[in-house]
Parts: C-alpha cells; structure tokens; sequence
C-alpha cells in the first residue's frame, strides 16, 4: 500500500507542492556494512518514509549478504515474519564458537 506524503518546498518565486510515495507496509531491509556497492548512509533517514521499518545490520559482510550468510539471513527473515516482537534496529552477531 503506497501512501502519499506531501513535501512543499518554498522558493522565492513559487510555493511547490510535492508528492512523494511512502509505505506503511512492514519492510524489512537487511544490510551488509561492508558493501562497496550501497554505502550504509543510504540507510539515514529511511524511516522517514518508511515508518514501520526494520533493520539488521550485518557488519562483517558486502553487497552479497544473502549468498555469504544466507542460513542467517533466512532466519532473520523468518523471525521478521513470524515474530511481532522482532526487533526494530539490530546488529547481527554471530554466535560464539
């Protein structure tokens, strides 16, 4: 479901009204901190609009998270879906040997 959120800019000139599509759906972004690929700083202000928004942080894998760490990445998007309590900011770390 996409919900439209206006932005209106002022120039000296006109008022603008923008529409910029935000979702209320329950994303769910898992993120490799080592991408070289997608820097993390596009995570800043994400929730901005996406306010029902999670995210995992993986700090010690890149952009191909899913195929280096996959059984993790399954369970964390299990946990996600099943899991109402799943939490809204965390830092994957993996257990100790």
């Amino acid at each position: 479901m996409i919900r439209p959120t206006f932005a209106i800019l002022r120039s000296s000139i006109a008022l603008v009204v923008v529409v910029v599509p935000c979702t209320i759906a329950p994303t769910f972004v898992i993120w490799g901190l080592k991408d070289s690929a997608i820097l993390s700083g596009h995570l800043s202000g994400l929730e901005q609009w996406v306010p029902n928004l999670s995210v995992r942080l993986y700090p010690d894998d890149d952009h191909w998270i899913m195929l280096a760490n996959g059984k993790a990445v399954a369970r964390d998007i299990r946990g996600f879906i099943e899991d109402p309590a799943f939490p809204k900011e965390s830092v994957f770390r993996p257990a100790p040997k």
